[in-house]
């Protein structure tokens, strides 16, 4: 898995702690995601 996010025309920061990854979209919207989700386990 690579340290990016592929997010054209947006500001976008992630960080990936423990099995979360935290995106934040233009410095506003928040997600958190599971790795399982990403994988499907």
């Amino acid at each position: 898995m690579s340290d990016y996010v592929n997010a054209t025309g947006r500001e976008v920061a992630a960080t990936l702690r423990g099995d979360t990854w935290t995106v934040i979209v233009n410095g506003k919207a928040t997600y958190q995601v599971p790795i399982a989700a990403i994988y499907g386990d």
